[in-house]
């Protein structure tokens, strides 16, 4: 089992070149806290006003009391091992505090891999944009709680990885499926340089591909559709996950498929694991999700069944994927439509407690 790392740097003047802070959360795949902490050190550096003001928790003199990075490396560079996976809000900036630090002092680059955290939030809400979006608002839409505006890298780091548990929850993945359908939010820090690796545009629906604004009406799809008791059917009750080698490609698919499957009774998941059957497509190596599927069927019974097979089960035509396609986005334009005129009435309806109370009224 993997160890995720979850860090965040503060700099004492706004250059990432003044590290005064290293926070760290150090889990199982499960989110089960192992260590943490947060590491002060002087940046031996001018502290600027504002950060000190708006920014820092602690006093200068708080960081100022501590040793300077070199004392900590050895700590740090501990967290950092082979097969762990690491996560960071804005990583990069954080990356690059960590390899001047070890410039500075002369010391060892620390290498690894890492995962931008708000390029996956990216992913799960559809934002194709190319603007950043701070940890702040993604805690405010992910409705996690935030302790001030000043702030720790411990609390930073501690939100970036509830960020994280609450996607794989959400999903119903485990973090390991997360990181591999997630592969254009991956980075490498080696040698003192770091790459990112970046992603090719999408254009959401006329796309087919299950990425950006296709992905987050997918997991739309899953919550909204309602499953039929089907007892004649054999997925009644019975939850199904396909190969990820057709997955990925074949997003209007697999909204037809979802639909078809729960008038049989039956449930979707991504989760591969989680399948009472697992539809298989295609090399197997090259599937992203066999390996935990293989892995979990140590423990209990997971059918196998070609697509083929599985799509005939189902009554899936490819002459009516358009069909039911559109039937599900006009129904959600609907949904929406209608929301917003209850809204709107709402609106105009609305009487305050002051109102209320008054003999006016």
């Amino acid at each position: 089992m993997k160890d995720l790392l979850f860090f965040d740097t503060e700099s004492g003047n706004g250059h990432i070149s003044s590290m005064c802070s290293f926070g760290y959360i150090l889990t199982d795949e499960n989110f089960n806290i192992k260590e943490h902490g947060d590491i002060f050190m002087n940046p031996e550096k001018k502290f600027e006003k504002r950060v000190l003001n708006e920014v820092l928790f602690y006093s200068k003199e708080h960081y100022q009391s501590f040793p300077n990075f070199k004392k900590h490396y050895n700590k740090i560079k501990s967290l950092f091992q082979d097969d762990t996976i690491v996560f960071g809000h804005a990583i990069v900036n954080d990356v690059k505090a960590l390899n001047q630090a070890c410039e500075r002092y002369e010391l060892p680059y620390i290498d690894f891999n890492f995962y931008a955290s708000d390029k996956i939030y990216k992913e799960f809400t559809g934002d194709q944009s190319r603007k950043g979006i701070s940890l702040d608002k993604i805690s405010e839409n992910m409705l996690l709680e935030r302790q001030g505006d000043k702030h720790t890298s411990l609390q930073d780091a501690k939100l970036v990885m509830l960020q994280i548990q609450k996607i794989c929850s959400e999903l119903d993945m485990s973090i390991l499926d997360i990181i591999n359908i997630t592969e254009f939010c991956k980075g490498e820090n080696k040698g003192g340089r770091y790459f990112i690796q970046k992603k090719p545009k999408i254009y959401g629906e006329k796309h087919n591909i299950l990425e950006g604004k296709n992905h987050k009406l997918f997991i739309n799809c899953l919550k909204e559709t309602d499953i039929e008791d089907n007892k004649e059917s054999k997925y009644n009750h019975k939850i199904v996950s396909i190969s990820s080698n057709f997955e990925y490609n074949n997003y209007k698919e697999m909204i037809a498929i979802i639909r078809l499957l729960a008038k049989k009774g039956g449930y979707y998941t991504g989760k591969g694991s989680s399948a009472d059957y697992y539809v298989t497509f295609g090399n197997d190596e090259e599937d992203k999700k066999m390996k935990f599927v293989k892995k979990e069927m140590e423990k209990r019974n997971i059918t196998l069944i070609k697509l083929e097979n599985f799509l005939i089960d189902i009554g899936f035509n490819s002459s009516t994927v358009d069909e039911i396609y559109n039937e599900f986005i006009n129904n959600r334009k609907q949904t929406n439509k209608k929301n917003d005129q209850i809204l709107q009435h709402q609106e105009k309806c609305t009487i305050t407690i002051g109102e209320l109370l008054s003999p006016k009224n």
